[in-house]
């Protein structure tokens, strides 16, 4: 078919059926006076960039470009993999702009630095739509915009609708026009085609659609331009009778640059808006493994914040508060007791959840005294475990991390079989056995070497064995669902050596017991007459879980009689603190039975649960585009430390910027309203509403720096609350997509996340599930921007190696089972330094890029490796040498521009 003729240059023969949408939404243009000199709109000097231009060629500002489109945007079957880019870009560069290229789907086959682009092969102009929103955070102030082919290809499928391309291209623009201010966007026609008929019949359609929506805009004064591609480049110049052979990209370039030219002459091009990147410098590279490193470690804290101390034991004596049984001889039953949290009558948070009694009777079966609080048991209740596990081998804990413990029987050779608790009747547990979860140990170890304790934290039961010297070796319980075995998606993480032999003797004077209530189990030795030896378990530092143990010396006096350590038990009888102690003080009645009471200390000691390192927070308090370091202490009090990019020097140091009389796992640094500087949230934990403080900082204020706002975040819910684990939050604050406001992102135990878009004050856009699960603790994501498109990334801390995965923001995409899709990257891309809860994402480069921020967590010193591109130039060896375009006769634009159209706005 004949090439149709333009249609502003002769009268068309026939009349297009395109009904134009309304204009009235997009901005005008006022043109711009300039001014001398290179301005830094970001508030970035050109570090290390040097003009190769003469002052008198240099112009007044940089040009933000988003190259917007498909795979002739991308520069697909171009040899080099720039397509046009770099050509215009050299262009660009020898007439004397500063480039700066933005998009999020670089071209990995590109050899141009400046290698962003917003396209993605075979997309139709509704995807292109969807993909601009990427974007779009980042302002660009010039628009390129070749789209449509692919609708055109896909002419004959009734749910594309090629007759509305022109429509869904017009609707693109309002949205550019409306959330880019100021924005010049140049519009394409197609490129020509050698295909079927009907392929070119359509080309041409849409061109023609799209000279009449740049007509209709130019004479409402927009800031928009045509790019006429349809004369200039001929079917000969495609490689597949679609896309451009290299000189054929080249000819590309010479349309946009004569369309560039055009706008400059008009005054159409004016700084872009400050968005706190830099334009000088790559900052959006792909994050690779062990990049960061040219700088190597630097140390950016010096040690700050407060700790509660190591923990100093004390207790009150509650004497004998309850006899739970008489039996007819001694030994009958202070073997079978154990305290467990079964049912948690009263509802409360783990933290304040009381230990049944439990008596596991041989030839009887097991039995439970439910705890009324204040030391007060209720009768004895049969509970059936489903196992027929002797006294001796029985156990408790939480193996699935729901909160509750489950019955754990260690046969006699080591061996440990489950019966998970299932929670369906508050006042009586059922159990459900799932069999085997742990193999013997082997080596002439078995049930006399087992012990149960939580030593990471995370609220899952961990498996360990005392050697005969004292060493104790553990393997953590990494669960998913029920068990950490192969079934439910779990493993058993080796952790070695956890706590070295102190030479105590006996080992069955060992105990795993949390005895500070911080979750972790303590080591307790105990003597024959239950005298106590403690040291306590903290986290420490380094590429294991291995724990930092402190001395906490001589806890617990002791019953001063001889056989007392069999009868001491350790559990939560009373709320609010560490495990209590308790002797099981037996009485021989007048009748010859044995009367058996509970004979309680209740646990009123302190220290040891705090770290200095677990009150870091890194948030923009001041708007500067980088980072700044805030401690918050455990009761809600936060202290400032003002990033001045001179580590590790802080300015301010340590003032004190809010008290909120909050606890700290509650409360949450992002930016709410958009402004650039972060405000303070404080999320209630059974609903997950957020009341808000925003941040009203300025140098020269001396107080009243967050102004308390109440709650708003609208019916954005979130009941997951948080775990026993530092980090295992359900409710995190993070950018998804992009406008600089930090949305709601509610987190299930094993990472799926439910999303609402932060729309403003009460105003959160439920989007439903963002991310599914990846089948890893949630306590181990972070969200966090990789690689500096300003949309939060999903990162995954390895407790193997503590490498760091990535899954890539790729923008609101549905998927078959999210509505945002991710890119995984693939293998790490943080190179492990320390474990997991050590470990921090900040920007405090001011790249807009999440460093790798290791904080030691005793003493809070703290290290960085600074998350920098390889090359952080954008320009090219030949950047500004004359890439000698083709001469391109440009034909004259639709439409002149009228600067008096009825939109005025900027």
């Amino acid at each position: 078919m004949r090439r149709r003729t333009p249609v502003y240059r002769v009268a068309q023969t026939c009349i297009l059926g395109l009904v134009l949408l309304s204009f009235a939404s997009a901005s005008s243009y006022l043109p711009v006076e300039s001014s001398t000199g290179i301005i830094s709109n970001d508030g970035f000097s050109f570090l290390n960039e040097t003009s190769q231009l003469t002052p008198r060629d240099e112009k007044p500002f940089t040009l933000r470009i988003m190259p917007l489109g498909a795979s002739i945007t991308y520069g697909y079957q171009s040899t080099d993999g720039n397509g046009y880019r770099r050509w215009l870009r050299q262009q660009l560069r020898h007439a004397g702009w500063w480039v700066n290229m933005v998009g999020s789907n670089p071209n990995d086959t590109s050899t141009m630095n400046d290698n962003e682009v917003e396209a993605t092969s075979g997309f139709r102009v509704d995807e292109v739509t969807q993909q601009a929103e990427r974007t779009i955070p980042q302002q660009p102030n010039l628009i390129l915009i070749n789209a449509g082919t692919n609708d055109a290809n896909q002419y004959n499928d009734t749910a594309v609708d090629v007759y509305k391309t022109g429509e869904r291209m017009d609707a693109l623009l309002t949205r550019l026009f409306d959330a880019i201010p100021g924005t010049t966007i140049i519009l394409s026609t197609l490129l020509p085609r050698n295909a079927e008929s009907q392929i070119v019949y359509f080309t041409n359609y849409i061109s023609d659609q799209y000279r009449q929506i740049v007509t209709a805009r130019r004479q409402k004064g927009q800031r928009i331009v045509l790019a006429e591609m349809s004369d200039f480049i001929k079917v000969e110049d495609l490689i597949d009778g679609t896309h451009p052979t290299d000189f054929g990209y080249k000819k590309v370039a010479s349309v946009w640059w004569e369309a560039i030219q055009e706008a400059e002459r008009e005054g159409l091009l004016q700084p872009p808006n400050k968005t706190g990147v830099s334009d000088t410098k790559r900052t959006t590279c792909k994050k690779e493994y062990g990049s960061g490193n040219r700088k190597g470690r630097v140390q950016t804290q010096r040690g700050s914040g407060a700790d509660d101390g190591n923990y100093v034991h004390s207790s009150k004596d509650m004497g004998r508060i309850f006899s739970p049984a008489t039996t007819k001889k001694e030994k009958d039953f202070d073997p079978g007791i154990n305290y467990a949290q079964l049912v948690n009558k009263f509802g409360a948070h783990r933290e304040g959840a009381l230990d049944e009694l439990v008596w596991t009777k041989d030839g009887d079966g097991t039995y439970m005294f439910i705890n009324n609080n204040d030391g007060k048991f209720g009768s004895a209740v049969k509970i059936e475990v489903n196992d027929g596990c002797l006294a001796r081998g029985v156990r408790w804990g939480d193996v699935n991390g729901d909160g509750l413990d489950d019955f754990i029987c260690i046969s006699r050779e080591g061996h440990m079989y489950v019966s998970i608790n299932e929670d369906k009747d508050p006042n009586v547990p059922t159990f459900r056995s799932i069999g085997l979860v742990k193999d013997k140990p082997g080596n002439g170890l078995g049930q006399i070497n087992v012990r149960l304790g939580d030593i990471d934290g995370d609220g899952r039961i961990d498996y360990c064995l005392v050697h005969n010297n004292g060493d104790i070796r553990c393997w953590r319980n990494g669960g998913q669902k029920d068990a950490p075995t192969k079934e439910y998606g779990g493993y058993w993480q080796d952790l070695g050596i956890v706590f070295k032999g102190k030479g105590m003797g006996d080992i069955t004077g060992v105990r795993l017991v949390d005895i500070n209530g911080d979750f972790r189990s303590d080591w307790l030795w105990l003597d024959e007459k239950g005298k106590v030896t403690t040291y306590i378990n903290n986290r420490g530092t380094g590429k294991s879980l291995v724990p930092d143990w402190r001395e906490a010396g001589v806890t617990h006096a002791g019953m001063g009689v001889d056989g007392a350590k069999n009868r001491i038990k350790f559990g939560r009888v009373y709320a609010g603190g560490g495990a209590d102690y308790t002797w099981i003080e037996s009485v021989k009645q007048t009748n010859g039975d044995w009367k058996h009471y509970t004979h309680v200390y209740k646990n009123t000691g302190h220290g040891g649960t705090k770290l200095k390192g677990d009150g870091v927070y890194y948030c923009d308090i001041r708007g500067t585009g980088a980072d700044d370091y805030v401690w918050i202490s455990s009761e809600g009090r936060g202290y400032l430390y003002g990033n001045v990019h001179d580590p590790p020097i802080w300015k301010p140091e340590g003032i004190e910027i809010f008290n909120v009389k909050k606890d700290r796992k509650s409360l949450h640094l992002a930016d709410f309203d958009g402004d650039g500087k972060c405000d303070l949230w404080a999320v209630k934990r059974d609903t997950g509403e957020a009341e808000i403080w925003l941040n009203k900082w300025s140098d020269n204020a001396h107080g009243d720096y967050f102004q308390y706002k109440g709650v708003l975040t609208g019916n954005a819910r979130c009941t997951q609350g948080w775990g026993v684990g530092l980090y295992d939050l359900g409710l995190r604050f993070a950018d998804l997509d992009g406008d600089g406001r930090a949305d709601y992102l509610c987190m299930d135990p094993d990472g799926r996340t439910d999303g609402w878009l932060n729309k403003g004050e009460n105003g959160f856009e439920s989007i439903g599930q963002v991310k599914r699960s990846e089948h890893y603790d949630r306590a181990n994501h972070r969200w966090a921007d990789v690689n500096g498109d300003r949309m939060a990334d999903f990162l995954w801390i390895d407790k193997f190696n503590v490498d760091t995965k990535v899954w890539i923001n790729q923008g609101p995409v549905p998927t078959l089972d999210s509505k945002w899709r991710w890119g995984p990257q693939d293998g790490p891309r943080y190179m492990g330094a320390d474990r997991g809860a050590n470990m921090h994402f900040p920007n405090l480069g001011g790249l807009g890029r999440a460093d790798y921020h290791q904080v030691i967590p005793r003493t809070n010193i703290a290290y960085t490796w600074f998350n920098e591109c390889p090359n952080e130039a954008l320009d090219d060896d030949d950047s500004t040498e004359d890439p000698k375009l083709p001469q391109y006769p440009a034909p004259a634009q639709p439409a002149s521009i009228n600067n008096n159209g009825a939109n005025d706005a900027m």
